[in-house]
């Protein structure tokens, strides 16, 4: 078996296809990190005069107070970065007032009433009969201004004013489903389920075509002779996943470095923020990353046993990847379920890779429902390889017509002479 790992692997790594999507890769993860870089400098010429332009280019706002109740701030309001707010101190003519907020989309309000220091603004809609976009941080921004002044009124300490400025801070937080599952590491579940789904169709398919080959190659008959059909299977699948695994690792690697060097440190604050990876976590990760790769390997390597020409691939391959997707959207489906269906995806070998990456990363798990659906994996995946390595056995030497569907049942069960 190690030498068909052996073979297998120096095959694919010297294969200029490799070599040349290892390069794609690599500079596509380069350019990745590197987008905020292009696009401050395609900004950075915009720059200045835009800046500029937030400062000429204030929203207006105009405040009809006829009691002058509003002078005393005028100076507070006009310290906001968006607003420049313009106080008139005469009566307002609400014909003229609507026109100018009709035709000449101004933001216009109106001091109506004051008692005491009790305030009653209107602020003026439309002819659609609806205010401005700005209307509540305007709103907001004029109450806040006339709250600091009636405390600075106040014949109070400066400590008590501070209490009194003081407004209650609003944050986010992770929501708690009605089960009790956690919403962790949201931002990257999906991400995680989808990377495994790559990773298996793009490599398994790999496993297909390689056998495929050896096989045209007449390459088969010569690893036959050495070595056992659970060997060479075994073998062709563990040497393609390593080649794999080689070139996911230089990717992670030029990531890393890239995020170091070319990436805002804002950026990834952002990126890794609400992200919490324990060692059960990563530990399972790898778990259906290997084991979710050698259940699909091992099934395409029945299919490219029983192709006889290279014409022949892509047909034959056509029904593994219906599968695959199959299993990847059950998973989908099943991840906002928690009935019969989400029951059925965890413990079905071809979506249990997929759904069961998602749970671990996104919902908090007992130790029976992470290590239960392990085992199930494991299982199928050793009868998988075993049945594999039997179908290989007995359809690898045919060079004649395709074998395939009962035909190929009828093969597996037929007994040697």
């Amino acid at each position: 078996m190690i030498n068909v790992i052996k073979f297998t692997f120096k095959e694919l790594i010297k294969n200029k296809s490799y070599k040349l999507t290892t390069l794609f890769l690599v500079a596509i993860t380069i350019i990745a990190f590197n987008i905020p870089n292009i696009s401050n400098y395609f900004n950075k010429s915009n720059k200045t005069n835009t800046d500029k332009n937030k400062i000429v280019n204030k929203q207006k706002v105009y405040i009809y107070d006829e009691f002058k109740v509003l002078n005393d701030i005028n100076n507070d309001l006009n310290k906001h970065p968006v607003y420049k707010f313009e106080i008139k101190n005469e009566k307002a003519d609400l014909n003229e007032l609507s026109k100018n907020v009709n035709d000449k989309k101004e933001v216009i309000y109106i001091v109506k009433e004051v008692k005491n220091y009790n305030i009653t603004i209107a602020g003026l809609k439309n002819q659609n009969n609806t205010f401005s976009t700005y209307t509540t941080d305007i709103e907001q921004y004029i109450n806040s201004s006339y709250k600091k002044h009636l405390i600075n009124k106040l014949n109070i300490s400066d400590n008590e004013k501070q209490l009194l400025s003081n407004d209650i801070s609003f944050i986010t937080e992770n929501t708690i489903k009605n089960n009790g599952d956690i919403n962790k590491n949201a931002n990257i579940a999906m991400f995680g389920m989808v990377f495994i789904f790559y990773i298996v169709l793009f490599y398994s398919i790999a496993v297909g075509t390689s056998i495929t080959t050896e096989k045209t190659n007449k390459v088969v008959e010569t690893l036959l002779t050495s070595t056992s059909p659970l060997n060479i299977i075994v073998g062709k699948v563990i040497g393609v996943g390593l080649t794999g695994i080689l070139q996911m690792s230089i990717v992670i690697v030029t990531a890393i470095i890239s995020s170091q060097i070319f990436l805002p440190k804002e950026y990834m604050t952002i990126l890794l923020q609400n992200i919490n990876l324990s060692p059960v976590i990563i530990l399972g990760f790898l778990y259906y990353f290997i084991f979710g790769f050698l259940i699909y390997a091992f099934l395409i390597a029945c299919v490219g046993a029983t192709v006889t020409k290279q014409e022949e691939v892509q047909q034959a391959q056509a029904p593994f990847s219906f599968l695959l997707i199959i299993g990847f959207y059950l998973s989908i489906f099943g991840s906002n379920s928690k009935g019969i269906l989400n029951t059925i995806a965890t413990y079905l070998p071809i979506s249990s890779p997929f759904i069961n990456t998602m749970n671990l990363l996104s919902r908090k798990l007992s130790m029976i429902d992470i290590i239960l659906p392990m085992l199930v994996l494991l299982i199928f995946t050793a009868i998988v390889a075993y049945i594999s390595s039997i179908i290989y056995k007995k359809v690898i030497m045919n060079y004649g017509t395709r074998i395939k569907g009962m035909a190929l049942l009828k093969e597996l069960f037929r007994k040697e002479d």
